[in-house]
């Protein structure tokens, strides 16, 4: 019967050929995370003034700085506190998703990046900020239960050091493929720093507009991964 037929089409779970092309999505989706995180970093520090969204171990360096200088650190102690609840929250609302769970996370970071432009718009910097680190702390969560090493894309000193451990032991023929994979993922990283300088002086605040129509399009993305993706 064509009905039962079609709902039979409709319900077919992925083969295992479709499942590893999936999988291995998953490393272009990294590199564009390691780009967005860059993107974000720069638009942070020019929008705020050494503020690093995406980079906490930056933060906490220039909260030590100013704090020894007896210097206002509002700003950066905001963006701190701000980025660590966006991984809680994120951690508690992605906790029962298994499927679904990458899209769901780069939408709703969308979602705040898009009204913290609105915030920032209507001149309030410290709820853009608020807005701006906890999504930065929510993109970080994206693939927390993939390999360590898609983990680590979004972190350029881990990526480093990841590159000075696979260029001194070159003569391991099994590492040298990732010299390749680590200077990929800093690459884009810096990539990401570049056009987001850019489009900051080129529009203002609207990259923040431009920076949430980006990570929308990531979404979409992610969830064609997952449609092939088995539930984990």
């Amino acid at each position: 019967m064509p009905g039962i037929d079609r709902i039979r089409r409709s319900r077919r779970r992925p083969g295992t050929l479709e499942i590893a092309r999936a999988e291995r999505s998953l490393v272009p989706l990294a590199r564009g995370l390691a780009a967005l995180a860059g993107f974000f970093d720069a638009a942070g520090f020019l929008a705020f003034g050494r503020i690093y969204l995406a980079a906490p171990v930056a933060n906490a360096t220039i909260l030590g700085v100013e704090l020894a200088g007896m210097q206002s650190f509002q700003l950066v102690g905001t963006a701190l506190l701000s980025f660590l609840v966006g991984v809680v929250l994120t951690t508690l609302c992605a906790h029962g998703l298994a499927h679904w769970r990458r899209t769901a996370i780069l939408s709703g970071v969308a979602t705040a990046i898009l009204v913290a432009f609105l915030f920032l718009e209507a001149g309030d910097i410290y709820l853009a900020l608020v807005l701006l680190a906890a999504a930065a702390g929510g993109l970080h969560c994206i693939l927390e239960r993939d390999p360590q090493h898609l983990q680590e894309g979004m972190f350029p000193s881990a990526q480093m050091i990841r590159l000075g451990d696979a260029l001194g032991s070159r003569w391991d023929s099994k590492n040298s493929g990732l010299i390749v994979d680590h200077s990929l993922f800093w690459l884009c990283f810096i990539a990401g720093g570049v056009l987001g300088t850019t489009a900051w002086l080129g529009t203002g605040q609207w990259v923040l507009a431009i920076a949430s129509l980006g990570t929308g399009l990531f979404a979409v993305y992610v969830w064609s991964i997952e449609r092939n993706l088995r539930a984990r």
